[in-house]
């Protein structure tokens, strides 16, 4: 995990105007500051964390400061899988829609390669 100093912080876990409106967008506090938790993880290590009992509650507070939230004393993890669950597809979704296969994209044009039929 990234440093907790005043350096560190602002290094590792600082959140941009589009960060913030986006982990605005998530209903609850829990659900703002695990957005923003992710947001800031996947940029500094280009991966999700699924663990959030892992990230310093310096750092919570830290974006909770940014977003106008009070502070928490710890960060639970969420009742249903987050995006770090989906992994690949979410990865995808964050870059744009250009990353997509044709099948996830709204092709018109139906994937090529094997297909699966019913006898049933």
């Amino acid at each position: 995990m990234q440093s907790t100093t005043e350096d560190g912080l602002a290094q590792h876990w600082s959140l941009t105007t589009q960060d913030m409106a986006e982990a605005l967008r998530a209903r609850g506090t829990e659900h703002r500051l695990r957005c923003a938790v992710q947001l800031c993880t996947l940029r500094a290590t280009g991966r999700f964390i699924a663990d959030y009992r892992r990230v310093p509650v310096k750092a919570v507070n830290h974006l909770a400061a940014q977003l106008g939230l009070d502070p928490l004393l710890f960060l639970p993890d969420p009742e249903r899988p987050g995006p770090e669950a989906v992994g690949p597809l979410w990865n995808s979704l964050h870059r744009g829609a250009d990353n997509l296969s044709p099948s996830l994209s709204g092709s018109t044009h139906p994937p090529s390669g094997p297909k699966i039929i019913s006898v049933f």
